[in-house]
């Protein structure tokens, strides 16, 4: 079935098998440690059947990288936003002694914080337009809901450009960095 919780300490451990040889029955043993019963069992039958209250190693291979190779890993990425992931791993990977996939390192990037998604372009507005737009905002500021701007419809007219290449976003933290890859 599995762990459900935090491991037990060895000194609680401990304590368990040793009310268990003075005696003293499993639910009562469970009642003192505020343990479940269930839990308790495990580790004195574990004890009868091994002679050692210490768990089994654990199946699964060991972690590819550690917090370090992480940092390392990040100060890549930050360094230019719209690296492609297939570069930001062969960087990595050059400085390692044990390589790691491209899946290996999205996922890490994905775990920390980081995040890929499509860019919408944003409208970029020239000086001149910029002070046109200004002005005519500082001639409305005194307009009332009720008689002059009930009178006025907006409508979005801006002009979408399809290029071959998807523009990504990095996301790291609530701050939006964008990539460009070839698609």
């Amino acid at each position: 079935m599995g762990r459900k919780g935090k491991e037990l300490s060895p000194d609680l451990k401990r304590i368990a098998v040793d009310l268990f040889r003075n005696g003293e029955k499993i639910s009562d043993i469970a009642r003192i440690l505020q343990k479940p019963r269930s839990t308790i069992s495990g580790i004195i039958r574990r004890f009868q059947d091994a002679g050692t209250i210490e768990n089994r190693p654990r199946s699964g291979s060991p972690r590819a990288m550690l917090d370090r190779d992480y940092r390392q890993l990040e100060k890549i990425v930050k360094k230019d936003q719209r690296t492609p992931l297939a570069e930001i791993s062969s960087k990595f990977n050059e400085q390692r002694d044990v390589q790691v996939s491209k899946r290996t390192v999205r996922r890490l990037l994905r775990d920390n914080g980081f995040s890929r998604g499509v860019y919408r372009k944003k409208v970029v507005i020239k000086f001149d337009n910029r002070k046109k737009r200004l002005s005519w905002c500082r001639e409305k500021r005194w307009w009332t809901t009720q008689y002059q701007w009930s009178k006025v419809i907006f409508s979005d007219e801006s002009q979408v450009c399809i290029v071959q290449a998807r523009i990504c976003v990095e996301k790291s933290r609530g701050r939006l960095e964008t990539r460009l890859s070839a698609k």
